[in-house]
């Protein structure tokens, strides 16, 4: 039995262990996903073994040893996976599917969660307290990620961007959580937005491998903001889809200065398409650019960021909330699934 207690507790350790690497890498809703697919038929086994053995019991069996910890396990996991799958409901990109496929989806993970509802309240009358802890644990951790997504954002800069295309662009990737922003974690690029035409997503469901088949592919990259080109970068090749450049992970960019304590970068830009000097001042509207597909990136698209620096990777660089002009003129701080 002590050598069962020492494997439960490694056991718990290695999934919050990868709940929080999920968490760096903007991977929640993946772990999210593969723990609940990981719950049903772990579930699903050991309650199979359990009814077979004749170890099962309910709230309703409190004479057969229902107890306190029992309560606390099944709280615990019910908690924990009904977060899980919300979790997954709101850090999903329904662009990437067909309508079909999309509710597939919800469904799939509603029935997960359904199905742990049960296998969480009917237990085997051995528990363990490091199994508790961690459905604790997961629910803080991922509860906490959703709640910052709804978390109000102040536009400390002061500064009102414009688009930086015409027409409708979809945010791929953005907001205030790791839950739909891989971004969150890393240096200036907390509130980076990643911008993409909302068909592309699902041709990179496809793995269309021409770049040329991407709408989001050539078209002009405007200046948001009126301010001086301290950056340029133009050297880069566009990549093949599949193909990464992590060594020059913002590819060819232009660094905008607007003020002695801000800068708006833009990445990721096609190759020999940067039409702006440096020293050049630049005003709201302005071609600048054309999307493209350099360096760190799995498909063509914009990356746009605010920060206090010039140097991109400058350790002392911070991040700056980025507030976009709506349809209406107002300030909007966007996140994943928003259109511009």
């Amino acid at each position: 039995m002590k050598f069962l207690d020492i494997s439960s507790v490694i056991l718990q350790i290695i999934v919050i262990a990868l709940l929080l690497l999920s968490s760096l890498l903007g991977a929640t809703m993946n772990f999210a996903l593969l723990y609940l697919m990981g719950a049903v038929i772990i579930s699903g086994v050991f309650r199979a073994y359990s009814l077979y053995k004749k170890d099962l019991i309910s709230p309703s069996s409190k004479k057969e040893g229902y107890t306190q910890l029992h309560y606390r396990r099944a709280i615990a996991g019910t908690l924990c996976h009904f977060t899980l799958g919300f979790s997954i409901y709101l850090g999903m990109i329904p662009a990437q599917f067909s309508s079909s496929d999309y509710n597939t989806n919800l469904i799939t993970t509603a029935g997960m969660v359904l199905c742990l509802l049960f296998s969480d309240f009917v237990l085997p009358k051995q528990v363990y307290k490091s199994v508790i802890a961690q459905k604790f644990l997961v629910l803080t951790i991922v509860l906490a990620q959703i709640v910052l997504l709804f978390f109000p954002v102040s536009n400390s800069s002061k500064v009102l961007l414009s688009s930086p295309f015409k027409g409708k662009w979809m945010v791929i990737n953005g907001g205030n959580s790791p839950l739909v922003n891989h971004h969150f974690f890393f240096l200036s690029q907390k509130y980076a937005l990643d911008l993409i035409k909302q068909e592309d997503a699902l041709v990179s469901k496809n793995r269309d491998k021409s770049l040329d088949s991407y709408l989001s592919f050539k078209k002009e990259v405007l200046a948001s903001y009126k301010g001086e080109v301290v950056t340029t970068v133009n050297k880069f090749d566009d990549l093949e889809i599949g193909k990464t450049d992590q060594k020059n992970a913002f590819g060819n960019h232009i660094v905008i200065k607007i003020n002695d304590n801000l800068f708006l970068g833009l990445g990721h830009l096609k190759k020999d398409s940067i039409i702006v000097k440096v020293g050049q001042t630049v005003e709201v509207g302005q071609v600048l650019a054309q999307c493209g597909n350099t360096g760190n990136t799995s498909q063509p698209h914009l990356h746009i960021q605010l920060m206090t620096k010039k140097d991109l990777f400058d350790k002392h660089n911070l991040p700056v909330p980025m507030f976009f002009k709506d349809s209406s003129g107002k300030a909007k701080f966007y996140k994943r699934n928003d259109i511009f």
